[in-house]
């Protein structure tokens, strides 16, 4: 019954076909894939609706109302169980030719690494995920505790080490991803 509604936006982990408002297949997301978030919205609101992936959509808030409010060009990187991205580029959200969202977490930073979900090896999602470094720093410390308790074991030399590792791999794919 708002009348100050302009519309509708949904933002979601990926892959996503943004233009015609599906869900295609993420992972690790409870195995719900091929769903139609717009037919399905716009069976019960009038509204326009708007789907697009959760980091495009962070990217976006950061160039409104964050620390991108005043930058014409940047990287959105998030970390969570995958390694998402965003790029903003002439102040307009990047999306492919096929509406798909940058993937910075789907760089390969190991040419010889792990088989990723995607079919590609060495992905960065596959050594600084916060699941894998939350996996790593428990078998490390022989603790078990949450990724924040983790953050404030400064003084832990192994803790210290996973998280060193993690910034320099994340660093790598960050490089690659300006260079291009």
């Amino acid at each position: 019954e708002e009348k100050n509604i302009l519309g509708i936006g949904v933002a979601v982990i990926g892959p996503l076909d943004i233009r015609n408002g599906i869900i295609l297949n993420p992972p690790r997301f409870y195995g719900i894939s091929n769903v139609n978030v717009i037919e399905f919205l716009k069976k019960k609101y009038e509204f326009p609706i708007f789907l697009d992936h959760d980091n495009n959509s962070a990217a976006l808030a950061e160039k409104l109302f964050g620390v991108g409010s005043d930058k014409q060009d940047f990287i959105f990187l998030g970390i969570s169980n995958g390694i998402g991205s965003a790029i903003v580029s002439e102040g307009e959200v990047y999306h492919n030719s096929k509406g798909l969202a940058a993937e910075i977490g789907h760089l390969s930073i190991d040419r010889n690494g792990q088989l990723c979900f995607c079919g590609n090896y060495g992905c960065l999602e596959m050594y600084a995920s916060s699941y894998i470094i939350l996996d790593k720093l428990k078998k490390a410390t022989n603790r078990d505790m949450n990724f924040e308790e983790f953050c404030k074991l400064t003084t832990c030399e192994d803790v210290d080490k996973i998280f060193k590792e993690m910034i320099q791999d994340i660093s790598v794919a960050l490089i690659s991803s300006v260079n291009m």
